[in-house]
Parts: structure tokens; C-alpha cells; sequence
């Protein structure tokens, strides 16, 4: 939020860096060219050091955690009831790699996106409003029982999914 408020009032005021105007011509370039501006040349090797060592650290945080949910909510209890330790946790590591694989090829998609942030949050969005509702209605009411909470989050998914395939709603 910072650093996109920053930019918009650089931008405003028509400040220069280095004799060159503070022009961003997209939203999703505000960091990057704010970095530029106000950082020192010889710094932003290290800059992005940094940068890149926290995206790959909340990668790998992000695949342990789908991995290890794959594989002792999903494989463990649907798939394989008898698999032992060792099992899940090679499922697991090939489920991660498939992940890490899929993320790959994804990736150069997000190019077609208008800004990323925005694409980011309407995912959270389809990912967490069934969530959020299955739990509301299973605290408001007594009677619902797993099946219904199933059904429900599908219904909510699928509702929602169509609701953003209508540009009209939007």
C-alpha cells in the first residue's frame, strides 16, 4: 500500500529523479520503478537479492503447506487409508514437484491478467467466500452436518465462479 501511495504522489506532484519525470504507466510498476528512483545503482543487485529470497521463501512455505495438506487430508483419508509414513510423504513430495511444475507453466499467463493484484484477489475471493460461509453457517445453525457443509461450499463455489464469468455483475 505504502509504496503505491508514494508513487501516485510522486507522480502527482510531477517530481524528478535524475532530470527524468516519476511516470508509471501501469499499477503493477509502481515498486519496481519506485525502487529505481530512490535507490542507489549500486544497491540494487542487492535489492533484488532480498526481494527474490522472500518470494522463493513464501513459495516454498506455500508448497509445503499444500503438499502436507494433500497429503495427510486428501491422499491419507480418500485415497490410501492404509498408506504408511513413508508413502504419504513421497505422495506428497511428488504432489509438491506436480505443483511446483503446473506453477511454472502458469506463471507466463499471468501476462494476459489486467494487474495482478487485482487478479490475486479476485482468486482469494472465489477461494474464501465458500470457506468463510460453510463456517458462519455451521456456528449460526446446529442442524447442518458435513454433508450439507460439502454441498454448501460447492454451491458457493460454483455460484461465485459464475458470478464472475458474467461481466455484467462485476
Amino acid at each position: 500500500c505504502i509504496p503505491g501511495i508514494v508513487g501516485i504522489l510522486l507522480q502527482a506532484h510531477g517530481v524528478t529523479f535524475e532530470g527524468e519525470a516519476f511516470v508509471v504507466d501501469k499499477p503493477d510498476e509502481v515498486y519496481s520503478t519506485l525502487v529505481k528512483a530512490v535507490m542507489p545503482k549500486w544497491s540494487l543487485g542487492f535489492f533484488a537479492a532480498v526481494l527474490l529470497g522472500s518470494v522463493l521463501s513464501t513459495f516454498n512455505s506455500a508448497l509445503n503447506s499444500a503438499s502436507t495438506i494433500f497429503g495427510l487430508e486428501i491422499y491419507k483419508i480418500y485415497i490410501d487409508k492404509e498408506a504408511t509414513g513413508a508413502k504419504v510423504i513421497k505422495v506428497s513430495t511428488i504432489f509438491g514437484a506436480a505443483l511446483t511444475i503446473l506453477s511454472f507453466v502458469n506463471a507466463p499467463q499471468l501476462v494476459h491478467v489486467g494487474t495482478i493484484f487485482n487478479f490475486l484477489q479476485l482468486m482469494n475471493s472465489i477461494i474464501s467466500l465458500p470457506i468463510v460461509t460453510v463456517f458462519f453457517v455451521g456456528i449460526a445453525a446446529s442442524l447442518p452436518d458435513a454433508f450439507a457443509g460439502k454441498v454448501g461450499f460447492v454451491v458457493a463455489f460454483v455460484t461465485i465462479c459464475a458470478g464472475q464469468a458474467i461481466p455484467d455483475l462485476q
